[in-house]
């Protein structure tokens, strides 16, 4: 990966999440910026840190965080509503977006008031960049790998040793939450990059995804004190089940957004000039409805997660996996419409391919999401790790 850093047709959503003028603001900052950065993010390796910082002057990553902390209203759906719109252009942005939204919503499901006062305003508006270092931690719940970081009670704290081989949006400053095995069973803290004894190295090189800061991070005695830590190990089953629904949930922006884009290249090349494209197996009509769709159960989830009535987590996870098999098959149809074009490495037709097998990759993946619906409809979940 490139350490690069930087101080048509459409189916709309329904736009109630929250200030719609805040909403359109967003989609003409999108709109000025995203298409013409998309390439550079891709292909240079540039991460969009002003991008990031306009995007929290503008819309801001606390939709599903409580106004006394900094946040704005809309909750969850517009959390997905703001991924959706970057993840249309780009999707590195929209997944560094959900990076940034999802620390914010660790911190809000937290029991520590004095950490939540102290930072979720400065991450809700962009100020204080975050990324999240859970993929372990979501396999690890799974039984799919241990937990890589060990946590040691010190006087104070904690001393966290253990490497995470992919964590995301790790600016110079960044804070990150890791979760650690203990004696007594698991945490989960904020790191913060420039902590002695942590160390960063380039993940990658990557297909896609370049532009998201991506490091290895290892960690050889890092202190955290017990004012960073965001659920302590007991009680933490309970934490992670409040928490878990509406982080994997948030995805569904990177999926919703990418048909859509998709969708867009599609209807640029769909015309009577070419009438072999009739004969693609994901025509845009029947693509454009699957999104429809998919937007408005997404967005039903969301109320009810919103609403304290979340529902059964399979039904989330569900929908997770339907939003990564439509992002396959439009990206795939897009790729396809465009004929030889769409074979140029240059083509946003092959971006659009390699984002959306991100987008199936991402954790929980999709053969994860398959297998642990699987379980659920035997009646055998696995148990916590």
């Amino acid at each position: 990966m490139t350490d690069v850093h930087e101080d048509a047709r459409r189916t709309d959503a329904p736009m109630a999440m929250g200030d719609e003028g805040d909403l359109a603001r967003l989609r003409r900052l999108v709109a000025d910026q995203l298409p013409g950065l998309a390439p550079r993010i891709d292909k240079e390796g540039y991460h969009p840190q002003t991008f990031l910082r306009d995007y929290g002057r503008v819309y801001g990553f606390g939709h599903a965080v409580d106004h006394g902390y900094g946040g704005r209203p809309g909750g969850l759906k517009g959390v997905i509503t703001g991924m959706e719109a970057c993840s249309e252009h780009c999707v590195s942005t929209g997944f560094l977006v959900w990076c940034q939204t999802s620390c914010a919503w660790y911190l809000q499901k937290s029991g520590n008031t004095p950490l939540k006062r102290r930072l979720l305003p400065a991450l809700c508006s962009g100020q204080q960049a975050a990324g999240t270092g859970l993929s372990n931690l979501l396999k690890a719940r799974s039984q799919l790998e241990p937990l890589r970081l060990r946590a040691v009670a010190v006087p104070g704290g904690y001393r966290i040793h253990g490497t995470l081989p992919w964590v995301s949006n790790l600016a110079t400053g960044a804070v990150f939450a890791v979760a650690a095995a203990t004696s007594g069973g698991t945490l989960m803290a904020l790191a913060r990059v420039g902590a002695p004894g942590l160390t960063l190295r380039r993940a990658g090189p990557f297909c896609a995804l370049e532009g998201t800061s991506t490091m290895s991070c290892r960690f050889d005695d890092v202190f955290l004190a017990d004012s960073e830590v965001i659920a302590p190990d007991e009680g933490f089953d309970d934490y992670f089940a409040r928490m878990r629904a509406g982080l994997i949930l948030a995805q569904m922006g990177m999926a919703l957004g990418l048909v859509q884009g998709a969708l867009t290249l599609i209807d640029e090349t769909h015309s009577a000039a070419q009438p072999a494209n009739a004969f693609i197996e994901h025509q845009p009509e029947d693509l454009r409805e699957r999104l429809r769709a998919l937007r408005a159960e997404t967005l039903a989830a969301a109320d009810g997660l919103d609403g304290g009535a979340p529902g059964r987590f399979d039904e989330i996870l569900a929908i997770r996996a339907r939003g990564a098999r439509l992002a396959l098959d439009a990206a795939h149809s897009a790729l396809l419409h465009c004929g030889a074009n769409g074979y140029l490495a240059h083509h946003p037709a092959q971006r659009r391919v390699r984002e959306a097998y991100f987008v199936a990759l991402v954790t929980p993946a999709l053969k994860h999401l398959t297998r642990e619906i699987a379980l659920a409809k035997s009646g055998d979940p696995l148990p916590a790790a």
